[in-house]
């Protein structure tokens, strides 16, 4: 042989060599495992993130001329040996399977193995691994998220339908025990004054009083049942409504703030859920509190609205107290505009209730 010859095969060998080192730098600075290899599963090149990642089962570190089949746990061997018989008639095959670290730190990795081909043949699997472990959690993160998030509506549905009827059955005593008393006299009186013709204007003009009280006490009812128009009034004139009413049974309210509110920055639907948490605050005072004041503080920024309901009232163990239905339909109403609810109270100290609502903008 020629020196000649020699020295340009010397060369041929050089540049192989240096080539391959240049594409072995290339892959080491993937963070994708690569592993090439043929068919019998004999490893012809492997990049770091492989050997550091493809095989967190075992403790070896595949290299290059080592048998890729001898790395795969026995359990599985099987199931790889398939996969590599599948990629050498031509097919691509991709697979996720989960590891558990020696710290029992569970991961998740995608793989996909690839044909490769010489002159036309199959001769090698080309094998590639990336983590997906990120991507897992944060799916599983999301469906525990949407789990919750169902959860919680599921709760509010339930706590609304009981509202409900127990909003039904408060109706159906109000118009028993009182509506349906009024209207009783109102039978008596007048059949009395069908028989007795000299008490019969004064029988009639008695009946006609209760007749009144029985039309006032059904606008109560009805008033306390239908939502406000806040679109008539605006949700300031419709609190000063209510604290008047308040007013009327001798309590003693104090208002702060109520005219500094900028409606224009709260929803409709917003307004309405501040005006009936309002409601059912003072109605739970005015029920359970045996309070003489009560104090109602509003602040509001571009940002939030903040309410305080304070009374000095009874007040209660908040820890060992079960929440009613007053309090739930509260925190209801706060949650359905992602409002926080806080209740501050100790047995003869009173209660405050403190209400934030954001302001989407």
């Amino acid at each position: 042989m020629s020196k000649i010859m020699i020295a340009d095969t010397a060369l041929l060998k050089r540049q192989l060599k240096d080539s391959k080192a240049n594409m072995q730098a290339i892959l080491d600075h993937s963070t994708e495992g690569f592993v090439l290899a043929d068919l019998d599963g004999t490893i012809r090149m492997i990049n770091k993130s492989a050997k550091s990642t493809i095989f967190l089962n075992r403790n070896e570190h595949a290299g290059e001329g080592d048998n890729l089949f001898d790395y795969i746990t026995p359990m599985r061997r099987i199931a790889f040996g398939e996969f590599f018989k599948r990629v050498g008639g031509g097919e691509t095959v991709k697979y996720e399977r989960s590891f558990e670290r020696t710290n029992q730190e569970k991961v998740w990795f995608e793989f996909e193995l690839s044909p490769v081909t010489e002159d036309g043949c199959i001769t090698a699997v080309c094998m590639r691994g990336r983590d997906v472990t990120y991507i897992r959690e944060g799916e599983l993160l999301q469906r525990k998220l949407e789990a919750e998030k169902l959860n919680k509506q599921k709760y509010i549905a339930r706590a609304t339908i009981h509202a409900q009827e127990s909003q039904r059955s408060e109706i159906g005593r109000e118009l028993h025990d009182n509506i349906n008393q009024m209207l009783a006299s109102v039978k008596l009186f007048l059949n009395y004054a069908v028989t007795h013709k000299t008490e019969r204007l004064s029988t009639v003009h008695k009946s006609i009083e209760i007749l009144n009280d029985c039309t006032e006490e059904i606008r109560r009812l009805s008033s306390s049942l239908v939502p406000p128009s806040l679109g008539n009034l605006g949700l300031k004139e419709t609190i000063r409504d209510l604290i008047d009413t308040v007013v009327l049974t001798g309590m003693h309210v104090q208002c702060t703030g109520l005219l500094l509110l900028n409606e224009s920055f709260l929803s409709v639907d917003l307004q309405l859920s501040i005006y009936r948490i309002l409601q059912e605050q003072l109605n739970n005072i005015n029920k359970h509190a045996g309070a003489s004041m009560i104090i109602i503080a509003f602040r509001q920024s571009q940002k939030f609205l903040l309410m305080d309901i304070t009374d000095n009232g009874s007040g209660f163990d908040v820890q060992a107290k079960r929440r009613g239905i007053g309090i739930t339909n509260i925190l209801n109403r706060a949650a359905v505009f992602n409002g926080k609810v806080d209740i501050i109270s100790a047995p003869d100290k009173g209660t405050t209730l403190k209400v934030r609502f954001l302001i989407e903008q």
